[in-house]
């Protein structure tokens, strides 16, 4: 199964230290989660952040479903964006 994460600062609530640390909690708990096939994010001089990634998963859905709820928490971030699917290199 494939997975895409994205998170965002557009509401402009982190500072871009704690936006740091929240892109680096995110990173951990993917790289944990799965094989990353894809990261990305926003031009750094966008007036929005945001970055995605995708990831061919490893635990379960709901272990990593938790996982990215418990980071968002943390930095008081009302979402994350996540995509479950199939998906096939051709």
């Amino acid at each position: 199964m494939y997975v895409v994460v994205s998170i965002g600062n557009t509401d402009n609530r982190l500072t871009q230290r704690d936006w740091n640390r929240f892109v680096e909690d995110v990173i951990e708990a993917v790289s944990k989660a799965g094989k990353v096939h894809f990261f990305g994010g926003s031009s750094t001089w966008a007036p929005w952040q945001n970055v995605a990634w995708i990831i061919e998963l490893q635990v379960s859905v709901v272990e990593f479903t938790a996982e990215i709820a418990k980071v968002r928490e943390t930095y008081n971030q009302e979402s994350a964006f996540i995509l479950f699917g199939e998906g096939a290199f051709i």
